[in-house]
């Protein structure tokens, strides 16, 4: 009799067993869907968003003088309610900011950053699920993981449960999912160095500018030709600096350049000032020079030839004062 209660107490403590391990794998299933879930729902909208990206043609062409001419007539144009009729683009997801430090551009944050930030983010699901314990373990089934039949402490024999480590560990679908993220980041970065590859122009003019040296310049002997050319060279550096657009929708990423206009917008106007400052200098050199000629010119015009060689010194000195007037 005694050995039939207990084989009875086993029975319906294995059934009670099996009922919570059956829990544990429907409650572990569901919480490793809903994270797979989560990073598909990441990636689904990270795919969008790369749908808006702009064409290469069109970055291109963003940082050149055709364009701003174009963005101009468009302002004054025809074209502003064809713009209001677009669908909206949808709002990049992620921030970036492009820097200058001589000689190279780079992205902060970078492309490292935000893969490392994408794989956190998906960590962080699974933290999220992982805290969510077994049943199997818990202390408040142990009258049913581990009975006391005859005030003898049966052996626990159901194990721990289903490990949902272990599922994400195995989930193929899962890492290809987490393998799509990092690519699409990527594609996003190679738009976004693609508009870095227009600024190439305003990091060799900045490189030019830093490199050089206004006091051995002061020193210089130049001609008008020359200031005429820096005077153009350097107001067109410094319009073309303010005509940057500081923030930029690539689709995923939204560049923000106001660091590098801040940074390359001083670096013509030092220039312009050092040749502005040199220019009075060299003015009042060069007319020094043009009132002692005249003074000189005008003592031998003074002068009255009495012999045959004064007179054509006389006359060559004229031609040569008609030719340099």
């Amino acid at each position: 009799m005694l050995h039939r209660k207990q084989n009875i107490s086993h029975k319906q403590c294995s059934v009670f067993v099996i009922f919570i391990r059956l829990a544990d794998y429907l409650i572990m299933n569901t919480l490793h869907i809903l994270a797979v879930n989560s990073v598909t729902a990441l990636l689904k909208y990270l795919t969008e968003q790369l749908k808006q990206t702009p064409l290469a043609d069109e970055i291109n062409s963003w940082n050149t003088e055709q364009k701003e001419k174009a963005d101009t007539s468009d302002r004054k144009g025809t074209k502003v309610c064809g713009a209001q009729e677009e669908e909206e683009p949808l709002l990049p997801m992620f921030l970036t900011e492009l820097i200058l430090e001589s000689p190279a551009l780079f992205f902060q944050p970078s492309l490292d950053d935000f893969l490392e930030g994408t794989a956190e983010a998906v960590k962080r699901f699974q933290d999220t699920v992982f805290s969510v314990a077994n049943l199997v373990p818990d202390s408040y089934f142990n009258a049913f993981t581990q009975p006391i039949i005859n005030n003898k402490l049966e052996e626990k024999t159901c194990g721990e449960g289903p490990s949902l480590a272990t599922m994400f560990d195995n989930d193929k679908h899962l890492q290809s999912i987490v393998q799509k993220i990092k690519e699409t980041i990527q594609l996003a970065f190679d738009t976004a160095n693609i508009y870095a590859d227009t600024f190439e122009t305003f990091c060799q003019y900045f490189k030019e500018n830093e490199s050089l040296n206004l006091d051995v310049l002061k020193e210089q002997d130049h001609g008008v030709p020359f200031f005429a050319e820096q005077l153009e060279k350097y107001h067109r550096e410094h319009k073309d600096a303010l005509a940057i657009k500081e923030k930029r929708n690539l689709g995923m990423l939204l560049v923000d350049a106001s660091k590098l206009k801040a940074k390359l917008i001083p670096s013509p106007l030092r220039c312009l000032e050092a040749i502005n400052d040199l220019l009075p200098t060299l003015a009042k050199k060069k007319m020094d020079a043009i009132i002692s000629e005249a003074q000189d010119a005008q003592f031998k015009l003074e002068m009255v030839p009495t012999t045959t060689t004064e007179y054509v010194n006389s006359l060559i000195f004229l031609d040569d004062i008609q030719e340099r007037v």
